[in-house]
């Protein structure tokens, strides 16, 4: 069992990571998990630093805080006056102009590369995360999720 818990977040980490930018859209988020059928985003700054990461959790939240609000209320006048639907597709626009920043979880805890599954693990349960991000020199190179830990002590049994 020692052995398995030797192995490293640089060893497991997917290095494929998907990124959003701070300033991108609420939309785009949705389409990037969408699309890529993933769980989640890093989101970088200009210089490749991690600043947060928006989750389909994250995303959620928003979908039930909009519930029976601003969404609901806009759907509504379009639906019923036709002279408020140029407001109503204001009002959407301005969702629409809801950035990532707006709702990722940051800051962000991270793991270095040479993080053991072990010590990976204790973070993703002590700060209930189902991925990591790995950086290194402040810069994020991999992704981790519970799947690489779960695989690699399988592997390794």
């Amino acid at each position: 069992m020692t052995e398995r818990l030797s192995v490293t977040a640089e060893q497991i980490m997917l290095t494929d990571v998907p990124t959003l930018k701070m300033d991108a859209s609420i939309s785009e988020a949705i389409d990037l998990l969408a699309d890529d059928q993933i769980a989640c985003a890093v989101v970088v700054d200009e210089s490749h630093k991690t600043r947060g990461i928006v989750t389909e959790r994250d995303l959620l939240a928003l979908a039930e805080d909009l519930e029976g609000t601003h969404l609901a209320k806009v759907l509504k006048k379009m639906l019923q006056e036709e002279h408020h639907i140029f407001d109503a597709m204001r009002g959407l626009r301005n969702m629409a102009a809801t950035t990532v920043s707006d709702v990722a979880s940051s800051p962000v805890k991270c793991a270095e590369p040479d993080m053991t599954i072990g010590q990976l693990a204790s973070i993703m349960e002590t700060f209930d995360y189902r991925q990591l991000p790995v950086v290194k020199d402040g810069r994020l190179v991999g992704l981790v999720g519970r799947q690489e830990i779960i695989r690699a002590i399988a592997d390794k049994a």
